[in-house]
């Protein structure tokens, strides 16, 4: 026995939106694409300036802790310990990015960022992205450095109330 809407609550259904998609994607279908996006993406990422701007504000702080300025040979050190330690673990963390993606966007939302990241205007904004994260991070650190110790006053009240 088959069973059939009736032909009033059907079209009703249809007209409100509820019907089924016709073609219902698949995570596998997402993570295809995500990873399409993922290599475009990785490729265009200038993956030394973005290491520099982890430990470039670091630097101060050393000098300031030493009382001495670093020379040009120990900051190449450092830029290399850096570089040696994190470029290809950063890589293969971005290239793993699709595979989150693939369970957090839809894939209309992960075909429209490579797509875009596939004009020269995304590419241009890919390759800029290190200096906006590079413009902000300051500002980033002094405003988690001021708000941290009442941040941690208040941790404290939850895990030792009195």
């Amino acid at each position: 026995m088959m069973f059939t809407l009736p032909r009033g609550l059907a079209a009703l259904t249809l007209a409100a939106g509820l019907a089924l998609p016709l073609h219902a994607e698949t995570r596998e279908e997402r993570l295809a694409v995500a990873e399409d996006y993922t290599e475009m993406a990785v490729e265009d990422m200038d993956m030394e300036r973005i290491i520099e701007q982890m430990y470039t504000p670091i630097l101060p702080q050393i000098e300031a802790s030493t009382g001495e300025s670093l020379s040009e040979e120990q900051r190449s050190e450092i830029h290399r310990i850096y570089m040696d330690n994190l470029a290809d673990p950063m890589r293969e963390v971005m290239n793993g990015q699709a595979e989150v993606m693939a369970d957090q966007f839809t894939i209309e939302e992960i075909t429209a960022l490579r797509d875009f990241y596939g004009t020269e205007e995304g590419r241009s904004v890919m390759r800029k992205m290190p200096d906006v994260l590079a413009a902000v991070q300051p500002d980033i650190m002094q405003m988690v450095q001021t708000k941290m110790p009442d941040i941690m006053a208040e941790v404290q009240t939850v895990v030792a109330p009195e």
